[in-house]
């Protein structure tokens, strides 16, 4: 198999499938990625082929009978959307953003990544002047999308004291604490060195020509022309409820180490920062006003031991292996506590969901109606799984079928 065919291959499967579908990984272990690239637009497996992958399958987990049905399965969910893609304008597409796609076999390919096993990604899209290599001293950093003016401030500095010192901040793009935190780094005013430009990268939910959100267009921008965009997901790909989810997997991973500066009791921050703790990153948490609803993550992790304290940039930059004193006296301590509370934060739609129903949720059209056939491609599920999942929120009053097809229930 040529590197050509390989790249394809994978920019392809990153097309067809959803982050962390173990059938996939499982399948492109013991076939590799061109052959599973082949069956899912059609060829046949051979009874050998079935037997690899249901062993793999089976040792990761999945019960023998479903093992041995797995590369049935993982064909029929990817089918249609192998139909659709076009991997080689895909590649096309990257390129002319000024990107590419990094394969897990280069030497650029972070290997903090590897960590995740089962769960890494099949291949990382890129934009940028180069793709990342070394993430030895990157740092993901955290939070609510409508932060408090104490939490903006804290983001400051925490994220420009570490970036002054050498760190890379790595965050997710998204309103408030992201993208305080990348402006922070962008402003952090050290002149790196040209081999070592990087002071931020930003990880995003969809492909890397969707900066969203639109609001931040003008610093995700300036983030994929002077530093690095990363997405598992080809140019095209809209951002969607579960892709957000996978993708703070990816931020977890690339960091040394993460700070969790404000989120609240169920915020998403959290689950990034356990999916941290249990990859063996460090993880700190400032705290905040005990008035304040954002400040019950940050409180809860430390509480529960899952976080250390974050009072200053150095508590960061020691555990990412910086050495201390590199930060500017202005930025070297965090401000005494302050700040309001706010409303308590409304529950997510797809709170109470499985997985499948999750997905096809999130690919019902608020109104109007659609097609099985096309809820099975947005969700990228089987039609069977698709068409259960349906069923199941049709029974939990949550989605709806009429003459145009089927929708969200209107609540």
């Amino acid at each position: 198999m040529s590197a050509d065919e390989e790249r394809v291959a994978r920019a392809g499967l990153s097309r067809c499938s959803e982050p962390e579908d173990l059938a996939v990984e499982s399948a492109v272990q013991a076939l590799g990625a061109a052959r599973v690239w082949e069956l899912v637009r059609g060829a046949a497996p051979t009874a050998e082929e079935r037997q690899g992958t249901a062993a793999l399958l089976h040792e990761r987990g999945a019960r023998e009978a479903a093992a041995l049905r797995g590369l049935d399965i993982l064909r029929e969910r990817l089918a249609g959307r192998a139909a659709e893609a076009d991997p080689v304008r895909d590649l096309e597409n990257v390129e002319r953003l000024g990107g590419g796609l990094l394969l897990p076999s280069e030497p650029a390919w972070p290997a903090a990544l590897d960590d995740l096993g089962p769960g890494a990604p099949l291949a990382l899209w890129w934009r940028g002047p180069r793709p990342p290599g070394d993430t030895a001293h990157w740092l993901g950093i955290v939070g609510t999308r409508d932060p408090t003016a104490y939490g903006l401030h804290v983001t400051a500095v925490v994220a420009g004291g570490a970036a002054a010192a050498g760190a890379v901040i790595v965050s997710g793009g998204a309103l408030g604490i992201d993208a305080a935190a990348h402006r922070a780094a962008l402003q952090s005013g050290i002149s790196r060195d040209p081999e070592e430009p990087l002071v931020t990268v930003c990880v995003l939910a969809g492909g890397v020509d969707r900066l969203y959100p639109a609001s931040n267009a003008r610093l995700l921008r300036h983030v994929a022309q002077e530093q690095l965009i990363l997405s598992e997901h080809p140019p095209g790909c809209a951002p969607t409820r579960w892709r957000f989810l996978s993708r703070n997997r990816l931020i977890a991973a690339l960091g040394a180490g993460l700070v969790v500066v404000e989120g609240r009791w169920r915020s998403g921050s959290l689950s990034t920062a356990h999916r941290a703790a249990e990859l063996g990153r460090w993880v700190g948490a400032v705290p905040g006003p005990v008035t304040a609803s954002t400040s019950e993550g940050p409180h809860r992790l430390i509480r529960e031991g899952a976080a250390e304290l974050v009072v200053r940039p150095e508590d960061a930059l020691d555990a990412i292996g910086l050495v201390r004193g590199r930060v500017p006296a202005r930025q070297d301590a965090l401000p005494g506590l302050a700040g309001a509370g706010e409303a308590a934060e409304t529950g997510s739609p797809v709170d109470g969901l499985s997985e499948p129903e999750a997905r096809v949720y999130e690919a019902l059209p608020r109104r109007g109606g659609t097609s099985l056939e096309r809820v099975v491609l947005a969700a990228g599920l089987a039609p069977g799984e698709a068409l259960g999942a349906l069923h199941g929120l049709l029974a939990r009053g949550r989605a709806a079928r009429g003459e145009e097809g089927w929708s969200r229930a209107a609540h």
